[in-house]
């Protein structure tokens, strides 16, 4: 069974072996989940699949363990451990053959392999964030003179964001920076209290708060994002039929299916028993 160390976006660093059959099983029935749901299989495979912990990184809670708290690292930690688990559980592992992807211009559907190496756009947890994390600081931005504090996403967050939406129907956008934002402070230096924040970011409660401008929710989200470590999903392909340049976030759940070269074994294998008969 193969075993390789993973790096992940935050610098820290783990030993995961490759999947098991039944494991590939749980994931295969678990494409067509919730994403609630699949959340949490995905990191009970995660889990699974870790070795040990090799180097710790920011995380001060996993120092002197070598049990992984997958809910508590950070997102990017989490899509890359499960891109490199990709990498080692299969022999064509770094290719990912996506089906179905639809051209916006001419409406044709086609197939695209995506190389996991050479298609995604990697990113190392800024310095900055590194020390934030490691010391449990959070990060702050400035909108309208208001001071917002915010973490970076991690297991823990995302469940949050689920809890959010389902008390909060139809805020989703609100759900999601609220998820992340632990304080917002007015400019006098009032506390908004934690209960009015999403009313505050949207102004869609009681009327107490007008709600961000699309401008500011913005630049919360570059800001959010500047500090963030992780893998952009988002990959570019080129349409078969009309040659249109179309842009498509890699489905997460279509990483654990056969690359191409298992494919057109496959196919190779139906061609020539189709003509034995």
């Amino acid at each position: 069974m193969r075993e390789e160390i993973i790096n992940l976006p935050s610098k820290a660093k783990v030993v995961m072996r490759q999947l098991l059959f039944k494991e590939e099983n749980i994931l295969a029935k678990a494409a067509k989940t919730r994403r609630s749901e699949m959340n949490n299989i995905l990191i009970s495979i995660l889990k699974n699949c870790t070795v040990r912990i090799e180097d710790p990184g920011p995380y001060d809670f996993l120092k002197g363990t070598q049990i992984m708290d997958w809910d508590k690292v950070i997102s990017g930690d989490r899509v890359g451990a499960m891109i490199g688990l990709r990498k080692i559980s299969y022999k064509e592992g770094n290719k990912v053959l996506i089906s179905d992807v639809r051209c916006q211009s001419c409406r044709n559907d086609f197939s695209w392999e995506v190389n996991l190496d050479e298609d995604l756009k990697y990113q190392e947890l800024p310095e900055d964030s590194f020390k934030r994390l490691e010391a449990g600081k959070p990060f702050t931005v400035k909108i309208d003179g208001h001071e917002i504090k915010f973490i970076l996403p991690t297991g823990e967050t995302e469940a949050k964001y689920q809890k959010l939406r389902k008390q909060n129907k139809g805020r989703d956008m609100a759900s999601g920076l609220r998820s992340r934002i632990i304080g917002v402070t007015k400019p006098d230096g009032e506390e908004i209290h934690p209960r009015d924040i999403i009313d505050w970011l949207d102004g869609e409660g009681k009327g107490k708060y007008p709600g961000l401008t699309s401008d500011d929710a913005e630049d919360i989200r570059d800001k959010m994002d500047l500090v963030d470590g992780g893998i952009d999903l988002e990959v570019t392909a080129d349409c078969d039929d009309c040659g249109s340049m179309v842009r498509f976030d890699l489905p997460f759940d279509s990483i654990f299916l056969p690359g191409r070269g298992i494919q057109e074994r496959k196919m190779k294998r139906r061609g020539v028993e189709s003509s034995e008969h």
